[in-house]
């Protein structure tokens, strides 16, 4: 016992500094094994699904200006002066969608989205809601098409859970 706890400092000690060394324990490499092999078939199928998704997805696009995943809180202001807090999910040349609490089919809303994270400057969108869907329990995908960019207006863009 003694020789092999003097075996492993000395291994230790000889490693390069960020060198991975293996463990020598032939129960930490069976334990190893056993998770890869354990890990290879769900990395098979996620592979698949985003191969499939992706395949999918661009054959399915159908708009004029191709979309970018852009994630942001922002504020959204519809026209009967009810303030909405939702997240972009993605955005084109044409327009954008937004994940919500409920559906705004129908509305016209002025969208501000700060220029950067955390910026006081944004941009202000009016937006018209051109379609909704059930994106989960509870939440909405809403798409709506830019009508025009109105003048950027000083101050910060206050978050809900600022208030």
């Amino acid at each position: 016992m003694e020789n092999r706890v003097s075996t492993a400092l000395l291994t230790r000690k000889r490693a390069k500094i960020g060198e991975v060394q293996p463990n020598p324990d032939p129960r930490f490499q069976a334990r190893m094994q056993k998770r890869h092999n354990h890990d290879r078939p769900i990395e098979r199928a996620v592979r698949r699904l985003v191969r499939q998704y992706k395949a999918a997805s661009d054959r399915i696009e159908r708009r004029e200006h191709g979309r970018t995943h852009f994630i942001r809180q922002v504020k959204a202001v519809a026209d009967n002066g009810r303030d909405y807090t939702v997240l972009t999910r993605d955005i084109s040349l044409s327009g954008v969608r937004l994940l919500s609490n409920h559906s705004l089919l129908g509305q016209h809303l002025r969208v501000r989205i700060p220029i950067e994270d955390d910026s006081p400057e944004t941009y202000c969108f009016v937006v018209r809601i051109l379609w909704s869907a059930i994106a989960a329990d509870g939440l909405y995908d809403n798409g709506g098409l830019f009508l025009e960019l109105e003048k950027a207006k000083p101050g910060r863009l206050r978050i809900a859970d600022e208030e």
